[in-house]
């Protein structure tokens, strides 16, 4: 394993960790694993911005990639767009994507996705007048569009639709501290074989 190792994590909340106060998210198991584990200076970035988007993304990725020279890129991003096709459709989306991906290449080869996750419907907290709700029916075409994007391009993808139950959830988009120790279980192997 190469233990001299620069990891990038773009994303969303579920990304930054949000509502996982005890281990700070996936991420950041990813990289207390990672660290622990080498004998060299593996670093793992975690860049995760809540309510991101993939068009918010375009806008500052470039900067923050040449800032820290990725030796491995891990995306994380869709949730946010299904709530918002208006903003970012489907076909946008992956528009997106291929930006983004065309942007990391200039840095590393060594690029995954992690799918999109599920959300409790059931016990959704209640959005604020005016807001749009998230959907798994919209959910569901976006992974969907990110699943066959990376298939066509050779890109792992990460699947999690249907790794959350809904006690994993604080409120119903969110994943808590189990649901994040899940998400870094199956992302982990992915990141392993990259580091190789």
């Amino acid at each position: 394993m190469n233990f001299d190792t620069r990891i990038c994590i773009w994303g969303d909340s579920i990304v930054y960790g949000a509502y996982d106060p005890e281990h700070g998210g996936w991420g950041i198991r990813l990289r207390n694993y990672l660290e622990g584990k080498s004998e060299g200076w593996t670093q793992v970035y975690n860049l995760g911005i809540c309510g991101l988007r993939t068009d918010h993304l375009l806008k500052s990725f470039k900067t923050e990639a040449a800032l820290r020279e990725p030796d491995i890129v891990i995306f994380g991003i869709g949730v946010n767009d299904s709530k918002h096709p208006k903003k970012v459709s489907p076909a946008a989306y992956k528009k997106n994507l291929a930006k983004l991906v065309s942007h990391a290449q200039k840095f590393t080869k060594k690029i995954a996705f992690v799918g999109l996750t599920r959300i409790d419907e059931k016990s959704l907290e209640p959005v604020q007048p005016g807001e749009t709700y998230h959907s798994n029916a919209a959910i569901e075409i976006y992974d969907r569009v990110l699943e066959k994007f990376c298939a066509e391009e050779g890109i792992p993808y990460i699947p999690t639709r249907d790794l959350l139950v809904p006690s994993d959830y604080v409120d119903g988009l969110h994943p808590g501290t189990k649901g994040h120790q899940k998400m870094f279980e199956k992302i982990l192997p992915f990141v392993e074989a990259l580091i190789k």
